[in-house]
């Protein structure tokens, strides 16, 4: 998605998403719908009775997901930037008078600031749903291990953890070598 929408940019020709929608639909396509795989995986495989509102759920597993990413994009956003990459949307950087471009300027943000400020609220309101959606999962299993690409899990067991109340743990298994990084 990247690779065809920010495939030409430069830090000399800095490319924005256009809107607020774009950035939402940007946020579901990265992290979003990971939130919501991972709920519905959970809920059919590892508490399939829980008593749980299922709509608030997946709800808040997307938001999670989505609060997640903006997390990264309000972090990045300076690399970002040098790399001709703006997740900022241009509709709303000139409401404030800005054009990507001026977000490299130190002396704009003053300008940039409310902006700033707002998408970091939307990223709390986010990540309050990611609170909510953790919380609301059953204690005794909400400790797994997540999955990276090419590995899955198996041999769920219960584990005591250091308080002694019991987790459900997995094992990790790969068909490939994990390179273990130095130091």
């Amino acid at each position: 998605m990247d690779l065809v929408r920010f495939g030409d940019a430069t830090v000399d020709r800095i490319v924005a998403l256009g809107t607020d929608e774009e950035l939402d639909d940007y946020a579901y396509k990265v992290a979003g719908c990971v939130g919501e795989f991972w709920t519905h995986m959970c809920r059919s495989h590892v508490f399939p009775k829980a008593p749980l509102n299922d709509d608030t759920l997946l709800a808040d597993g997307i938001r999670f997901g989505k609060g997640l990413q903006l997390v990264n994009i309000l972090r990045d956003l300076p690399d970002d930037l040098r790399q001709g990459r703006c997740y900022i949307p241009k509709e709303q950087l000139s409401k404030c008078g800005l054009q990507p471009q001026d977000l490299l300027d130190a002396t704009k943000i003053n300008t940039f600031r409310p902006l700033y400020d707002r998408y970091l609220r939307q990223t709390e309101d986010h990540l309050a749903s990611g609170w909510r959606y953790t919380t609301s999962l059953p204690s005794a299993k909400c400790v797994f291990a997540l999955p990276a690409p090419g590995r899955y899990l198996s041999d769920w067991r219960p584990s005591a953890s250091f308080t002694g109340e019991t987790y459900w743990m997995a094992t990790i298994t790969s068909k490939f070598p994990i390179p273990i990084p130095a130091g």
